[in-house]
Parts: C-alpha cells; sequence; structure tokens
C-alpha cells in the first residue's frame, strides 16, 4: 500500500513527488536482512528515495519546479532535505558508489560499514555513519 499526503489531493506535482518517491522505496524496500521483517528506513533509503522524486518533478515540471520542491524540504520536512543532501554528496563523490555497494549487499536498508569496505566505497566515517542510521534519527541534524 502506498500512502500520500493530503498536499498530493490536489496537486499534481506533489502527487509526482509523492508517488515517485513511494515508488522508489517498492525498488528497496526496508526489509530487516536478518530477520525478513519490516525495518525503519536508513538515511540513505529515504535519500535515494527523494533523489529518484526529484529527478522525476525535474523531468517532468522543470529545474524551478525542482528547485521550488527542494525549498519547500528545506522549510517543512528538513530530514527529507538531509537525507538528500547526504546521498547527494555520496554520489558527488563516486557516482557508482551505490552500484557498488549493492554488488556486495543489495538491499539498501540492511548495508554496513563493512559493506562499503568490501566495496572499495570510501566515505568519511562519520557522514557514512548518519547514512547508515535510521531516518528518524536525523530530525533537525544540519
Amino acid at each position: 500500500m502506498i500512502a500520500l499526503s493530503n498536499r498530493a489531493k490536489d496537486d499534481a506535482l506533489q502527487l509526482d513527488f509523492q508517488l515517485a518517491h513511494e515508488a522508489a522505496h517498492i525498488l528497496y524496500p526496508a526489509w530487516d536482512g536478518q530477520s525478513g521483517s519490516p525495518s525503519e528506513a536508513t538515511v540513505l533509503n529515504e535519500g535515494l528515495s527523494t533523489i529518484l522524486s526529484i529527478m522525476i518533478v525535474r523531468e517532468g515540471y522543470g529545474e524551478s519546479s525542482a528547485m521550488e520542491l527542494l525549498a519547500d524540504l528545506e522549510e517543512h520536512n528538513r530530514s527529507y532535505r538531509t537525507a538528500y543532501a547526504l546521498t547527494i554528496e555520496l554520489l558527488a563523490e563516486d557516482h557508482e558508489s551505490i552500484k557498488k555497494v549493492r554488488s556486495v549487499n543489495p538491499l539498501v536498508n540492511d548495508l554496513s560499514e563493512s559493506d562499503f569496505a568490501a566495496a572499495g566505497v570510501e566515505v568519511p566515517p562519520d557522514r557514512l555513519a548518519v547514512l547508515l542510521q535510521p531516518f528518524s534519527s536525523i530530525e533537525g541534524f544540519r
């Protein structure tokens, strides 16, 4: 089941943004790799979903709409904006970092520091620790 906020009801831009974000989670669901049960999404998981949704908006509505949504996230959903920014930084340093790490462990929500090391992806330890922690823990991080 995909749940969208009331903002998506009468706003096509919000509808596409939120639907793309939630659909991205279907590609790499938040499951505990050990128990096979649902778990809270990590910062990296939410960052990747936010990146995809911004890309969809940029493609369908243009750069100004994508920038408007990022500004809206900064003001109203800072945790998502932070997850987005941290994930963008990771990809800016190595645009194939996610692909490399997923070749070691395909479960985005179950990635560990050792998975990054095994994949040869170097990330500053403090940033990696934040990317791998539960999303709810970054409220007000930046």
